[in-house]
């Protein structure tokens, strides 16, 4: 028997074997609880190349401590930590965060490429990074994480990683949408 994801073979042998990898990747996804620290488990192709860096820790939390991870909007920090180990390439990798609504739909993302973010600047073979999202301007709902580690040009993906962790975010106002963004008001004379 043979496990594809994505296209890629994750496992093959006989079945029985295949099948109990299967639910052990299954409940992984399943099983990484808000605010809990999750270690990333390597794929069979990702232990056979050890040229591409790979996500091996990832937690989240808020500011305010709460458990499960909900957040005041406007007010709490959002915090992502991800441990991750160089790949024997010289170059170093590229992160990225991307937020999804409880619908899957992408809200957010950001990369330490395009945010000119320095990482592992020690030239470490396994480094920790954070990213936090300060005073969280998302509006009521619940999200999800995912995470994304690249090539050093962000162009190709050596690993996705989805769900890394859920969050709420609450409201003590009224405004609707998904994000509250900067603005001001002001009165004018026309």
């Amino acid at each position: 028997a043979i496990w594809l994801n994505e296209g890629r073979l994750m496992e093959s042998g006989e079945p029985a074997a295949v099948v109990i990898k299967y639910n052990a990747f299954l409940d992984s996804l399943n099983s990484a609880p808000s605010g809990d620290s999750t270690t990333i488990a390597p794929s069979p192709e990702q232990h056979q190349n050890s040229h591409s860096s790979r996500l091996l820790h990832s937690s989240v939390y808020s500011s305010n401590g709460s458990h499960p991870i909900t957040v005041n909007s406007q007010e709490d920090n959002l915090i992502i930590r991800l441990t991750v180990k160089q790949g024997t390439q010289a170059e170093i990798p590229t992160l990225a965060v991307m937020i999804l609504d409880q619908n899957s739909r992408p809200i957010a993302s950001n990369s330490t490429l395009i945010d000119g973010a320095t990482v592992n600047s020690k030239q470490k073979d396994v480094f920790t990074v954070e990213c936090a999202y300060e005073k969280l301007p998302l509006l009521k709902g619940n999200y999800s994480i995912d995470v994304f580690v690249l090539c050093g040009s962000g162009i190709n993906v050596y690993e996705h990683i989805r769900n890394i962790g859920t969050f709420s975010v609450r409201q003590d106002h009224t405004e609707m949408g998904v994000v509250r963004l900067n603005h001001k008001w002001s009165e004018t004379d026309l």
